[in-house]
């Protein structure tokens, strides 16, 4: 299959998956797909899609016969745009790794390269066909001072933070600019997943054991080991975003192909289940097998959805996998340890610093008090309409 008929009513995302599919086989014999087998009638949809989902660049560089005068020259010019300066932004970051990766190794504190910094390297034939905007790097919590150094020493700058501290006692990362260059932000973890609820019951001891030793930016490197790659991935994709982008589910679609013999799906079960993840990981390796034909088992898709999860992970799941995401705060608030915990989490998140605010929203008419009155006035009309949203989305699916 290498053309799209015009007599096919494909979605753009349909045309996508199997262009990039037909001119990057899973047996590795790289192909080229001609732009001429797309319909002109096409274009005007595939080039946004391909934005929305990240998979511009691969797209471009699936296609042969770009420059032919038939073809829309809007389209593919934006597309070949895209294209290039996803490869010079992807050597900035990897530079970017390379210079961090070299003073955490000097400073002797254990690092693990995520999601899509590792996984450009790892996966994909060229550098900028995996696309990825931040740098997320994987610490030890009891190394999380000394990373801090580091991060200051290499250049970085803490962002974000409501209040002195509020990252590092509530959340599970502290985000990093660099300064005066154009490096991406990096993303320290000690943890993987955003809820509380899963940080008081999940150690990443599991995470970190046999890690996949790799070569990142021309240095040694270590990324998640092939099982615990895979439930990080579909666990983080089905539980932290209702949009799950195309090349999310391709990368681990390419994961599943590369590392297949290392895969224990039996394990993988185990483990799914055992973290209570089962329902977020179902959603997405089903959503993986039904656009890029990622090499599932069905038994183990079936395991998975049959899975009965504890009255937390349930509540959890149906919070985050709503449409409205305002209750997540709440959620996060009751799972907070201790009642002076959970105060301090809603009383930090309602009125952040003073640094804070103007930050984002510089002083107006009205002062500082208004702002913030405006802010807890934003959050509780919001909070309460995800609540309610939440609470009839779930009633009218029993």
């Amino acid at each position: 299959m290498n053309a799209v008929s015009a007599s096919e009513t494909l979605s753009p995302e349909r045309v996508l998956t199997r262009t990039i599919l037909d001119a990057f086989p899973w047996n590795g014999e790289r192909r080229v797909v001609s732009a001429n087998t797309i319909p002109a009638n096409l274009w005007t949809e595939l080039v946004p899609a391909a934005k929305l989902h990240g998979l511009a660049a691969l797209f471009f560089a699936a296609l042969s016969d770009t420059a032919d005068p038939q073809l829309p020259a809007a389209p593919l010019a934006d597309l070949r745009d895209i294209y290039y300066r996803s490869r010079m932004a992807n050597r900035l970051a990897n530079d970017a790794v390379g210079v961090l990766l070299d003073a955490f190794t000097r400073a002797g504190v254990p690092l693990l390269v995520l999601k899509g910094a590792a996984l450009s390297a790892i996966l994909y034939p060229e550098p900028g066909l995996r696309p990825f905007g931040d740098i997320d790097l994987l610490i030890h919590r009891a190394d999380l001072g000394a990373a801090q150094s580091i991060m200051v020493d290499c250049g970085y700058k803490m962002i974000g933070e409501r209040h002195d501290k509020f990252s590092e006692k509530f959340l599970k990362s502290l985000n990093y600019s660099a300064l005066g260059t154009p490096s991406p932000a990096v993303d320290l973890h000690w943890h993987l997943f955003a809820p509380a609820y899963y940080r008081r019951r999940i150690t990443m001891e599991y995470f970190w054991r046999n890690p996949l030793r790799c070569v990142l930016a021309g240095r040694d490197a270590q990324a998640l080991a092939p099982i615990r790659q895979l439930v990080h991935l579909s666990a983080h994709a089905g539980l932290h975003h209702l949009r799950v982008p195309l090349v999310w589910l391709y990368d681990m679609t390419r994961w599943i192909q590369r590392f297949q013999p290392e895969i224990n799906w039996d394990e993988f079960v185990w483990a799914a289940q055992r973290l209570e993840l089962a329902s977020a990981i179902a959603r997405t390796l089903s959503s993986a097998v039904e656009w890029w034909n990622a090499p599932v088992p069905r038994a183990v898709l079936e395991q998975l959805g049959q899975t009965r999860s504890g009255a937390g992970a349930r509540l959890v799941y149906a919070i985050y996998s709503s449409p409205q995401g305002g209750a997540r705060s709440v959620v996060d608030m009751l799972y907070q340890e201790g009642l002076a915990n959970k105060v301090g989490y809603a009383t930090q998140l309602l009125l952040p610093s003073q640094e804070y605010m103007e930050a984002r929203k510089p002083s107006q008419s009205g002062g500082l008090a208004l702002l913030y009155a405006q802010r807890v006035w934003r959050i509780t009309r919001f909070v309460t309409y995800s609540l309610w949203v939440t609470l009839t989305r779930a009633k009218g699916s029993k």
